[in-house]
């Protein structure tokens, strides 16, 4: 029976083979809260600028992005946008729980994203460089405790969480490093209710060649939702999906062309290539500058309708109604392009983060609210005319016997009196009565 434990042996090992990644853009992004103080007081930093589009490419986007896009794209509406970049770059090691040895981190590409003032909401946004030749296994554990707040740092030697050092060298107000002017993203912060303790991820990777018996759903599965290599393949552990979780999880997967396959998530976007795919230089500024800016366009909208729909509870309605409707001008759009791949990515991604579904519940939420008020104004005039005919009816009941008696000269005065309180009580209780069946019928 030795050859049959040999081929059971074999076909294991051919299994967990695990790949390697020949080239990769990762890009990891999260919110935080400003005032304009606060941005026009980052903007004096040294080394952050104004975020520049590669001018070779402006043409391009022009010509395949609607205006009201393109020129979100291209940093090109100081009234809504505008994008500052830093020429920082920052090397740390990444402290790996499990006992594995450290890894070395490069964070480079740091951006700020501005949107709309009076709501004051921004996205900042980092690139990392990974060793080189990572398997794929490695790949999702390193990327997996990256995006993880807590997860610990270490530049020479001072350790952070991640959460300080992004607070630190990115949302620092100032080039003092001891100021006091952060922009803080900690679990007190305004923001952390809509963001959580984990960053929004944008991946892109290039495989050569993938294990046997392994596809690409699979691979986009496992890095899309960080869990362990070989993981999806079903029955083979108590931490393998379900049929039906896999399926739900790949149901907004996008496939359009043979050499790649993308996959839009609640948090996260992933796209995987084969060989030779992030080689191009074109397919890497594509990816870079439009995919991702299609990412983060849809990602603020999702924070920015979180945040409304936590805040809707308060007394602010007018200030959110008035926020709504500068968001909807903006944001709520259906189409991007005259070119379909970026109108599919757009629509996938915004599928994922639900935004249609938050949308309408803001919009039901103050329907509601309107209606409310509506209401509570209806009740406070039909309370005002009440109270004015009961003026007129006490003035009435006040002249009424000497008119009876002036009327019927065989009345008494106390007989009017009885007769004319006798009356009013019936208009009194007719004019209730009329109010009631009002409101009922409303």
């Amino acid at each position: 029976m030795g050859w049959l434990k040999s081929i059971i042996g074999s076909y294991k090992s051919t299994l967990s083979r695990d790949m390697k990644i020949n080239n990769q853009i990762v890009i990891f992004s999260g919110l935080f809260s400003y005032s304009v103080w606060e941005k026009s007081l980052i903007q004096k930093r040294t080394y952050y600028k104004k975020a520049k589009f590669n001018t070779d490419l402006v043409d391009i986007i022009k010509s395949q992005y609607y205006p009201v896009f393109g020129k979100f794209i291209l940093n090109d509406s100081p009234n809504d946008y505008l994008e500052i970049e830093s020429s920082s770059t920052y090397t740390f090691d990444v402290v790996d729980i499990s006992g594995t040895e450290n890894k070395q981190v490069i964070l480079e590409d740091i951006k700020l994203s501005f949107f709309d003032d009076t709501i004051g909401l921004g996205i900042y946004s980092f690139s990392v460089k990974l060793p080189e030749n990572i398997s794929f296994a490695e790949d999702i554990r390193m990327l997996r405790i990256l995006r993880d707040f807590e997860s610990e740092v270490r530049v020479r030697s001072t350790s952070y969480s991640l959460r300080e050092f992004i607070q630190l060298n990115i949302l620092r107000c100032e080039d003092n490093v001891d100021t006091a002017f952060k922009m803080n993203i900690d679990s007190n912060s305004d923001v952390f209710g809509y963001s959580g303790s984990k960053l929004k991820s944008f991946i892109a990777v290039e495989i050569d060649e993938f294990a046997p018996r392994y596809t690409i759903e699979e691979a986009l599965y496992e890095l899309g939702t960080f869990t362990e290599y070989l993981t999806s393949k079903q029955n083979v552990g108590s931490h393998s999906p379900s049929s039906e979780y896999f399926d739900s999880i790949l149901s907004n997967q996008i496939s359009v062309f043979q050499n790649w396959s993308a996959l839009a998530l609640f948090d996260s976007f992933i796209l995987i290539g084969k060989q030779g795919y992030l080689k191009k230089t074109n397919t890497v500024s594509t990816i870079r500058g439009s995919y991702f800016k299609i990412f983060l366009f849809n990602l603020y909208s999702k924070f920015y309708l979180f945040k409304t729909n936590s805040d809707i509870e308060t007394n602010k309605r007018k200030e959110i109604t008035h926020t709504l409707y500068s968001f909807l001008r903006n944001y709520d759009i259906s189409y991007i392009s005259f070119n379909f791949l970026p109108n599919l990515l757009h629509e996938k991604i915004r599928t994922a983060f639900q935004i249609h579904s938050e949308l309408n519940s803001v919009r039901s939420k103050i329907e509601l609210m309107e209606s409310q008020k509506k209401e509570k104004e209806t009740n406070l005039i039909n309370a005002l005319l009440f109270f004015i005919a009961a003026l007129g009816i006490v003035s009435v009941l006040a002249d009424l016997p000497a008119v009876l008696k002036n009327v019927f000269n065989n009345f008494n005065e106390r007989e009017a009196t009885f007769l004319g309180v006798g009356l009013v009580f019936i208009a009194l209780m007719a004019l209730v009565w009329y109010f009631k069946i009002f409101k009922s019928k409303r």
